[in-house]
Order: structure tokens, then sequence, then C-alpha cells
């Protein structure tokens, strides 16, 4: 503490009348009057007074700091139960007049679109935001509590070998009969590597119900798919693997017809899978849920600055804790367990100097996530929310949407990231709207 800040709140009190006379009426003792006013002396380096007028204006002003430290405590508890109040009443008013939007749609005008616009039943109807739910923060949060609450295994895994070596596993909805269903559509989706994305599980649950096979996609080194070898490490971009996995998916059911869903990083992955194969996808349709659209724009902060960004840099690093018996010696462990960014982990695990890249720059560079966007030949849908605390709205080309003929962005003011909730229920409006446009594109499509 400062003795310069003690001096100003104690001269701000009378000074005090002691009852011997023999006590010296200055305001402040001879020794340490020169001291006023020094910022940088300490007060536990200053000789306190002797005298008990001294001692009493200093204990005066311990008092008043206490006193001022207790107000600032008291003022700050009040704002957050005014603001606890501001946020409860507001969900009061939303249950008693419930107050929608209608989605924002932008896109080229197209006989696909035309068609999507008429038919698809959520992009006519309003969203009604879930009530004690209407900020993005609480709604991303909210996609921790829903992968907590699935434990089940509702899957049955597949792994396949890529032709460097390298191995990825593909998850099958247990429920489904093979022979059966061998015409039901096929729904893959490409998960996000981060937890507070929504769950692949609620995903496949609704589009079970709805008609469709879920397949869910797994990266090399992620949810117990071994990492075979360092080299072969899958970063954002890279969409090679999900290419094979598509060609075996379409190979083993021949009749069917494959369509796919992204979430987040995955929805990222899945644009630039699209971009990259064009007319030869093999895929009918594709929606992305709150996809990235820039790694440069999602990882380059030299700092954790989000929460968000905090879970996916600790994913990652469990990721690697489970595949470091592999990479041990090849990246550095130390390094990347250590890191302060998704950004200084890439660095320690991916790049090297001989490696396919040699710095972080290199990584935006190669796997841009937007660079053939042009080249998408299906009908695409991305869903974004303006409040989304990950993919913020800066971050949306909304000029790339009405000037490309198949692509269609969805925006609503709330809804977080991927969240979505609606109603009392909290349902998911992104998945409804995703599962409804995948009825309307594949009856178009017959």
């Amino acid at each position: 503490m400062s003795f310069g800040s003690v001096t100003t709140v104690i001269q701000t009190y009378p000074r005090i009348r002691m009852r011997s006379k023999s006590q010296v009426q200055r305001p402040w003792p001879r020794h340490i009057e020169h001291q006023r006013g020094n910022d940088e002396t300490d007060l536990n380096s200053v000789a306190m007074p002797r005298t008990n007028a001294g001692r009493a204006k200093c204990h005066i002003g311990e008092c008043n700091r206490g006193f001022k430290y207790s107000m600032h405590f008291i003022w700050n508890l009040l704002l957050s139960w005014v603001i606890l109040l501001v946020w409860f009443c507001e969900a009061i008013v939303e249950f008693v007049y419930p107050n929608g939007e209608l989605p924002q749609v932008y896109c080229k005008p197209s006989v696909i679109h035309n068609y999507v616009l008429g038919n698809c039943q959520p992009l006519n109807s309003q969203y009604r935001c879930t009530p004690l739910a209407s900020w993005g923060w609480i709604q991303t949060l909210s996609n921790i509590t829903r992968k907590i609450l699935h434990h089940e295994n509702q899957y049955k895994r597949k792994l396949f070998v890529m032709k460097d070596g390298g191995v990825v596993g593909v998850d099958w909805y247990h429920k489904f009969h093979p022979k059966r269903d061998s015409v039901r559509p096929v729904l893959l989706i490409v998960p996000c590597h981060n937890v507070v994305a929504l769950s692949e599980d609620a995903i496949a649950e609704q589009a079970y119900r709805e008609g469709f096979r879920p397949i869910v996609f797994r990266r090399r080194g992620s949810h117990g798919v071994e990492l075979r070898n360092p080299l072969n490490f899958q970063t954002f971009g890279e969409s090679s693997d999900l290419r094979e996995v598509v060609k075996q998916i379409k190979q083993m059911y021949s009749r069917a017809q494959i369509i796919s869903v992204g979430v987040g990083s995955g929805a990222g992955l899945l644009l630039s899978y699209l971009g990259d194969y064009g007319s030869s996808c093999h895929l009918k349709a594709a929606v992305c849920l709150s996809p990235w659209y820039s790694l440069e724009d999602q990882l380059s902060h030299h700092k954790i600055q989000t929460f968000p960004e905090w879970l996916l840099l600790q994913s990652m690093k469990w990721e690697l804790y489970q595949n470091a018996q592999v990479l041990r010696g090849k990246v550095n462990l130390d390094g990347a367990f250590g890191s302060s960014s998704v950004q200084e982990y890439l660095d320690h695990v991916v790049c090297s100097e001989k490696g396919r890249y040699r710095n972080i720059e290199d990584i935006y560079e190669k796997e841009e996530l937007l660079r053939d966007i042009d080249e998408v030949a299906i009908p695409l849908l991305c869903v974004n929310s303006l409040d989304d605390p990950i993919v913020k709205h800066e971050h949306i080309p909304f000029d790339m949407f009405e000037t490309l003929p198949q692509v269609m962005l969805v925006t609503t003011e709330k809804g977080g990231h991927s969240a979505l909730l609606e109603g009392w229920k909290a349902n998911n409006w992104g998945i409804n709207l995703t599962l409804n446009y995948f009825h309307t594109v594949l009856e178009v499509m017959k």
C-alpha cells in the first residue's frame, strides 16, 4: 500500500484533539512528513508515528480503507442481483408475451432455393428462444449439459485404414437393421473438436426417428481412434480422410442417398471437403451448423481470450495425452502441454521444418476452409446465430451467400453456438431446420 494514498484518505478527516496538551498538533509527525506524496513508499517500510495522535490517524486511515473495500463488495453484489433480476423479468415477459423472430435468409435466387423457401417449414415460422436462455453464452454452455446427460453408448464402431496407413473411425447408430434399412438415406455427422458445440448424439437420435441412418465420422487420434503414425496427424481443414470415408459408405450402400451435417469446426471441415471435390463429393446435400469460416479468425489469438477457447485447447491436449506414446520423440510434448493457445499448440505438434507445414501461417494458407467454396456443386445450408460467442457476427461472409448459386445462409438473433434452444422444452431448432431441409431437398431430387 502506497503511503501517499493513505495520506489522501486521512486528510479528509478533521484534526483529532487529544486530551494531553503535550501532543503535537501537526497532522503528521515531522520524521515522516517528507514522505507525503511519495506513491512508491511502502507503509511497512516507514517508521510508525510514536505519538498517540499519529497512531490514531493511521488507525482511522486503515478503517476508512476497509470501509471503502466493503462498499465496493456490497456494490458489486447489488449489481449482480440487479442483473439477475433483469434477466428473470425478461424471461417472465417472454413467457407471458412470447416474441419470436423470423430467421433471416441470404441466398442467390434459384429454382432450388425458391422451392426450399416455399416448402421448408422452419424457415416460414418464428423462432422463439427458450426463456431464461436468451443470452448466447447460456445457450452455448447448455451444450455441455446435454453431452453430460448422454451416457449410453449408442454406436457400433468400424475402423477404416487410409492409403497412408492412418486409421479413422466410423460410428453407426446401433438401432438400424442393415438389410431392412438398405435404402434409408445415410446422414454422415462431422462433429466439432470443442465440447461446447452441439452433441452428435442429439442429431443422431432425432435423425433416426425421422427416417435417416446416422453415421458419425471420427478423426485420427480422437474418441479412442488410434493414431498410428505421428506424420499422419490431420488438422482442421485436411479433407482427404473424409473423402475416403464417403467413398467407403457409397460402396456399402450404393442404393442409399448420402447427406451430411457438420457442427462448428466439423462444419468447417465439411465446407473444405465440398470445395475440394465439387460435383464428385458423392453427397446429395449438406448442412453446416455454426461453421468455422476461417482458421485464422478462430485460432490466431496468442492467448486464450474466452472460456470456449480454453475448452478447445484442453480437449486437444487430452487427445494428445491419449496418443503420447506414438508422438513421443516426434513432437515437442512439453511445449504442447504447456501451450497457452491453440495456435501455440499447433506450432509444437503440427509444424516442423521437414513436415508438411513449416509454421502456423503455412497452415492458415494451405487449409483455408473457403479456399474452393465456389466449386460447391450441391445444395448447402449454413446456419449461424448473431450472438454466437465463438463464430462471431463479423466472421460470417454474408456477401458470399448472395453470389454463389448453391449456398444459402440462415441467421437468427439468438441461439449461441449451434444450440438454438426453442420453447420451454428447449428443443434444438437447428436440428429441426436441418432435417426439414434434407427432406425438402431430397424430395426435389426424386
